[in-house]
């Protein structure tokens, strides 16, 4: 049987939506872990790993919020699992960052795919992704970075309508 989950590194981590997924004390994040790491006949989840699938953002975040999950995935029930020690993934803030760095380099629209009340229901977890973000913005053009302030300036709006 093939592994549901990829061999990784500190330079190739899962991230993006499948991190989201690896389930957090902190309450972040998404629900669909069997989605990402259940292998379920045919069907081989896909995991996103930086620099591999998607444009990677450690020249500018370093090793931040890239740990090693093999233990939780084992306890959720992910298998069959490499043969490799170490998996290593985002977590849920660097894994939404990656996403939304990666759709905007790509000129895609992150305002209906990334909401994140979602996955980030305080303000407080709001902010330490805008702070995170304010990290990449020597790597983005002018437009890009309209981008990302305008997702910005919605989902303060979405939040404050939902309180």
């Amino acid at each position: 049987m093939e592994n549901a989950i990829t061999n990784t590194t500190k330079q190739h981590y899962i991230t993006s939506i499948a991190a989201l997924n690896i389930p957090s004390l902190d309450g972040t994040g998404d629900w669909h872990f069997s989605d990402c790491f259940i292998h379920h006949g045919d069907f081989l989840p896909q995991q996103h790993l930086a620099e591999i699938d998607t444009i990677s953002t450690r020249h500018l975040l370093g090793d931040y919020g890239i740990f090693e999950c093999s233990d939780i995935l084992k306890k959720y029930g992910a298998s069959p699992l490499p043969d490799q020690a170490e998996i290593y993934a985002a977590n849920h803030y660097r894994a939404v960052v990656d996403m939304i760095f990666d759709l905007v380099k790509n000129g895609q629209s992150i305002t209906d795919t990334v909401i994140l009340d979602d996955w980030f229901p305080e303000d407080s977890e709001k902010q330490t992704v805008y702070q995170l973000l304010d990290k990449l913005k020597a790597d983005l053009t002018d437009q890009q970075w309209m981008m990302i302030d305008e997702w910005k300036t919605l989902s303060r709006a979405i939040t404050h309508l939902s309180i």
